[in-house]
């Protein structure tokens, strides 16, 4: 009795590996096609033709920026070399200790714009 047990046992294992093989043997083919449709695929995209696109949407490309005194003016200016129609770029100061935004603000020429805020919640003054 315990060796056909056994017996029922060794093949079961031997069609459930079997089964797992192959199951993984077919995912691989597909994936393969799959691969070689995506590769096949027209590339000769234009991008000038996307870029100078008037459905290309705005971005805005935040960056925070705290005691950056060394390296932010080289960090906005690589930000402002970005290929895209429509982008602004936003620098975060949020209580620096450093020259940064006095740094930004030579570079740039940054001047104060008004801005109408409801304060909500009691927070500190900001710049």
């Amino acid at each position: 009795m315990f060796e056909i047990f056994v017996k029922v046992y060794e093949y079961f294992i031997f069609f459930y590996a079997t089964s797992l093989i192959l199951s993984y043997l077919v995912l691989a083919i597909f994936s393969f096609i799959a691969i070689n449709k995506y590769k096949s695929y027209n590339t000769d995209i234009d991008d000038e033709e996307l870029l100078n696109s008037n459905l290309a949407p705005g971005i805005s490309v935040i960056a925070p920026a705290f005691n950056e005194e060394k390296t932010i003016i080289i960090n906005v200016k690589s930000l402002l070399t970005l290929n895209y129609p429509l982008f602004e770029v936003i620098i975060v100061n949020d209580g620096s200790k450093d020259s940064t935004l006095d740094l930004l603000i030579e570079e740039f020429d940054l001047v104060e714009a008004p801005f109408a805020y409801v304060e909500k919640i009691k927070s500190k003054p900001y710049k």
